[in-house]
């Protein structure tokens, strides 16, 4: 017969938007509140054809990954993107976002 060991827990009780950011930074990712207000205001950045066939995916490393429809987005994209990166920061601050990386979503057969 094993014994079992007792859980102790020696923290306080945290929020869970605490703990999703430790989470978050331990991944390399942006803060929750700073990928929730660049989903929130997507079209607001880069307005509403952009928004259109442009999702914002998650953002890693300070890097925004985007996934588009299709490969001229890609590269329309990476055209507007010191504009996209200015309305970025305008929207949500300085340095957390500070490049884009592109995919392009694959298509169902």
């Amino acid at each position: 017969m094993t014994a079992r060991r007792k859980l102790r827990i020696d923290v306080d009780p945290r929020s869970i938007q605490d703990s999703l950011s430790v989470i978050a930074r331990s991944l390399g990712m942006a803060e929750p509140a700073t990928i929730v207000g660049v989903i929130a205001h997507w079209e607001q950045v880069v307005g509403p054809v952009l928004a259109a066939q442009v999702r914002p995916i998650q953002i890693r490393d300070k890097s925004l990954w985007l996934e588009v429809s299709d490969p001229s987005w890609a590269t329309q994209v990476r055209y507007l993107e010191p504009e996209v990166l200015a309305a970025i920061t305008q929207e949500v601050g300085p340095d957390l976002v500070v490049r884009l990386s592109v995919r392009v979503k694959p298509q169902r057969q």
